[in-house]
Formats: structure tokens, sequence, C-alpha cells
């Protein structure tokens, strides 16, 4: 049928009553679903129509995908991605073609907002974990020094206060720049 093949269980339907297939980032819709949603009487016969006229066009755009069936079986279907619903909807000599590519406009915006949604949250989470990570490991370091190594970072953040480098707080601490940089460290976290 189609050179790709996409293993695939069931359909989710939108609020629109919109059944689309997800996978890997791409969204896809069946022969029937876009069929169905251009007003033809015979949905899937109809797009097959379209597809063998206008195979060359379309070829980039269409995968088949095992779908589950009304009887529970899975059968490979001919899908479009968005570009090839497009394009399908723009053939199409029906009525309905002109509100379907709103309603398909709109899912897809609304599916790219979720994603950033759910992409901006999972950053921020990640983010707050690291950062939550980060300032665990600066008390753990700061629970490791000893009464001497406290005084030197209560210093060192004071004199970095005022524009110290790490070798002139060295030199006032007496200590190696290393331990400067490790106290920094420790503070910057915390």
């Amino acid at each position: 049928m189609v050179e790709d093949t996409i293993s695939q269980s069931a359909p989710i339907v939108n609020e629109n009553g919109l059944h689309y297939v997800e996978f890997e980032g791409q969204i896809y819709f069946s022969s029937e679903e876009i069929g169905r949603q251009l007003g033809y009487r015979q949905p899937l016969k109809s797009i097959n129509v379209l597809w063998n006229r206008n195979q060359r066009e379309l070829k980039g755009y269409a995968t088949g995908i095992k779908l589950m069936s009304v009887d529970g079986c899975l059968r490979e279907t001919r899908c479009f991605t968005e570009e090839g619903v497009y394009i399908l909807s723009m053939l199409a000599q029906t009525p309905q073609a002109r509100e379907f590519r709103a309603k398909l406009a709109r899912l897809l915006r609304e599916i790219r907002e979720r994603r950033m949604t759910l992409a901006r949250e999972a950053g921020y989470r990640q983010g707050r974990e690291e950062g939550q990570m980060a300032r665990q490991e600066a008390a753990r370091l700061v629970w490791q020094l000893g009464p001497a190594q406290k005084r030197r970072l209560r210093a060192a953040v004071r004199y970095r206060g005022l524009g110290l480098g790490r070798e002139a707080l060295a030199r006032l601490l007496r200590c190696h720049s290393r331990e400067v940089s490790r106290l920094l460290k420790a503070a910057r976290a915390l």
C-alpha cells in the first residue's frame, strides 16, 4: 500500500471531533477521516480517487499506519501528514473544505501550544531540580568546611563583594587560589 508503515493502536479525538494520530512529533489523519471531514458520501473511496489523480504531488505526504478497526484488529490505513491534508483539502471540490481547513489550522495550533507549554514546564522543572541539587551540593561543601575555612568563606564573600579578584583574595586570606575558587563556588551555589 504505502512505503512507510507506522504501528499505532488508536487515533486521538479532539473536541471538534477530528480523529488524528500523533507519532514522533508528526500529526497524521486517515484517508477516511479526511474524506468524512470534507463531506464526501463515500469518504475513503473519494480520497483514494484524489490520491490516484494526484499521487505524484501527495506521495511524500502519505504513510501507512496500523490503526485499530471496529472489530478490534489492526488494519493498515493510508494516512496523511498535515501538509498532505492541506493539499487534499485544496484539491477537494466540497463546500466543507474551507471549514475543514480552518478546523485543521485551529487543531494544529492547539497541539503546538500544548507542546510548547509542556516543554516550558519540563524545562522549568529540570532547572528547578538542577538548582536544588546545586544548593544541596553547596550545603554539603559548607558542612565539610572547618571553622577556619568558614571564616575564610565569609571573608571571601565580603571581599568579593568589594570587587577583588581571585588572586587578590588568595593573598588576603593566605591560601591558594584554588581554595578561593572552591569557597566562591560554594558561596554562589548557596
